[in-house]
C-alpha cells in the first residue's frame, strides 16, 4: 500500500514539474501569498463627535492604528485626538 502512495506522489511531483516547465509564471497568477497593500488616513475628530466619527470610519472599513491627544495653537490650546486609520486597498 505504501508503494502505491509513493508512486502516486512521485507522479504528482513529475506532473507538477512538467507544468512548471511549460509555464514557469503560472504561480504568479495566484495571489495567495501576495502581500496586502494598505491605505492610510489621518483625522482629528472633535471630542463632541468622536464616537460617531470613529463608528463611521469603522463602517467604511477603516481600522484604528494609533490615537494620541494633540493640542493645536501656541496660545489658544485646543485639544482633540489625532487618529491614524488604515484599510486594505480596494
Amino acid at each position: 500500500m505504501a508503494k502505491i502512495w509513493f508512486v502516486v506522489f512521485l507522479a504528482a511531483v513529475i506532473l507538477g514539474l512538467e507544468a512548471y516547465a511549460q509555464n514557469p509564471n503560472w504561480f504568479s497568477g495566484l495571489h495567495l501569498f501576495a502581500p496586502k497593500q494598505w491605505e492610510y488616513r489621518i483625522e482629528s475628530p472633535p471630542d463632541a463627535s468622536f464616537t460617531t466619527d470613529m463608528n463611521r470610519f469603522g463602517s467604511e472599513g477603516w481600522e484604528l492604528v494609533s490615537a494620541r491627544r494633540a493640542t493645536s495653537g501656541e496660545y489658544d490650546h485646543t485639544s482633540s485626538y489625532e487618529v491614524i486609520l488604515k484599510r486594505e486597498k480596494r
